[in-house]
């Protein structure tokens, strides 16, 4: 008789305890484990620093968007084209039922009609690509479409891109996995994929549209930098990291962002980890202004940037937390914040979603509704 099969839980990321302690504190003896430390975990409040809320000159934004993710709705479908039969001549056919009275009834590709032309007669090639349920071309359908900055059949927007991961020292493999897939799909959109390191290693540089009427496709940069501000040193690396990320944006000429921040918060107290191993943690605003720096806050404001927060643990968005994401979309350092509160956080759910948004909302045009 063959075994009984035991069916394993799905891998789950959960936040974690974390004593609070001043960012850049760290010593030897907060390195030891966290089971060292365990009797030992006593939260004390610091001195928040508020120095960047002294920051002025910012406007306030039309909408206030900060969405707390449960579960992503099913989306309908409808199909309103079909494939053309072959002797009709068509690539795609508009189903009857689909729209009543169109103006076109079947279309053809650009590559089979210059192929049709090419056949024929050896006049000038114009592409007409819509035609009505007699076979006659209608040559004004293709004028009336927005091409302004928007490619052809869809409303595509293509601006350069870039979509950054800041991750605490130490979190597991498959916290990326939302960074990856986010990456992979919106690469299907742009000229190429570099670095950060590429762009300042190269000197590479986005050449200038020479066309305002014509849609091109730009660059994507992606960037993944692991935090850690237990001690001094880190803060540095980090601010260093981060200021080499904004001279790349600025070299590629990227006008939107895509920021994920993967770390963990206390159960208890909703703070957010800085250090590995539940070393340290710290409140949210305190956390964030680390990995945002003033001059990157500022240099946020005139572009587009949206900001995903990965938190393993349900208690993150405490009352001062909430009340300082809203300023950061209010002062326009975002244009948007999701955060995925969560116990047991699934990185698959939440990677579908996060790559779903930059296509659609990004590329496709589509409208945020909160």
């Amino acid at each position: 008789m063959a075994p009984s099969r035991r069916r394993l839980p799905a891998r789950k990321s959960t936040g974690a305890p974390a004593p609070r302690r001043p960012i850049g504190s760290g010593d030897s003896s907060h390195d030891a484990s966290p089971a060292s430390n365990s009797t030992t975990r006593k939260r004390k409040r610091v001195s928040d620093d508020r120095s960047s809320q002294e920051e002025e000159g910012h406007g306030v934004a039309d909408v206030t968007t900060i969405m707390l993710y449960r579960r992503l709705p099913a989306i309908p479908a409808a199909m309103l084209f079909a494939m053309a039969q072959p002797d009709s001549g068509a690539c795609l056919e508009i189903r009857a039922k689909a729209i009543a009275n169109p103006r076109w009834a079947s279309f053809k590709c650009p590559a089979c009609e210059f192929k049709n032309h090419r056949e024929g007669n050896g006049s000038l090639f114009q592409y007409t690509g819509f035609y009505d349920p007699e076979g006659n071309g209608v040559d004004n359908l293709i004028l009336s479409i927005r091409n302004r900055k928007f490619t052809f059949f869809k409303s595509t927007r293509l601006e350069g891109l870039a979509i950054v991961q800041l991750e605490l020292d130490g979190q597991n493999e498959d916290l990326e996995l939302a960074f990856q897939i986010a990456t992979l799909r919106a690469a299907t959109y742009t000229s190429g994929v570099v670095s950060v390191e590429d762009v300042l290693k190269h000197s590479l540089r986005n050449p200038p549209s020479v066309s305002v009427t014509r849609s091109q496709p730009q660059p994507l940069v992606k960037a993944k930098i692991v935090f850690d501000f237990n001690f001094p040193e880190g803060i540095d690396q980090h601010t260093n990291k981060m200021n080499d990320l904004i001279l790349a944006l600025d070299r590629m000429g990227i006008t939107q962002v895509v920021f994920l921040v993967v770390t963990h918060a206390d159960p208890d107290s909703g703070d957010l980890h800085y250090a590995p191993d539940g070393v340290a943690a710290e409140s949210l605003p305190v956390v964030m202004r680390h990995l945002f720096p003033s001059t990157v806050r500022q240099w946020l404001t005139e572009r587009s940037s949206h900001l995903f927060l990965l938190v393993c643990g349900a208690k993150p968005l405490t009352q001062e937390g909430y009340q300082f994401m809203t300023e950061l979309v209010s002062r326009r350092t975002f244009n948007n914040s999701f955060m995925f509160p969560a116990t047991h956080l699934q990185p698959g759910e939440i990677a579908n979603f996060i790559a779903y948004f930059v296509e659609r909302a990004l590329y496709e045009n589509s409208p945020i509704v909160s």
